[in-house]
């Protein structure tokens, strides 16, 4: 399983990565949110434009709505459970 790190900086990534947004460091891995970066605003390197739910409509999240997101709460792809999480970063050292 390969280790996953925190993202520090919108330039790490492109429109289209799939991304998980976690909270906090003490929520369960039920709240934390999978989605799609639709707009990466030049100007701001700390947060990215991401849509977390199009009822699975994944091929068109260009058309949803999307929220600006913090990118160091957030892991490159779409991550389910600790199980599959190895942080290269400990969620204490992040907030």
């Amino acid at each position: 399983m390969k280790p996953f790190k925190f993202i520090q900086t919108s330039k790490e990534l492109q429109v289209g990565d799939k991304v998980t947004y976690i909270p906090s460091q003490y929520c369960d891995s039920h709240e934390w949110e999978q989605g799609i970066v639709k707009q990466i605003l030049p100007s701001v390197d700390n947060s990215v434009f991401v849509v977390y739910n199009c009822n699975g409509d994944w091929n068109n999240y260009q058309n949803y709505t999307s929220c600006s997101t913090l990118v160091k709460k957030m892991v490159r792809g779409w991550i389910f459970d600790e199980d599959d999480l190895q942080l290269d970063d400990t969620l204490s050292d992040i907030y």
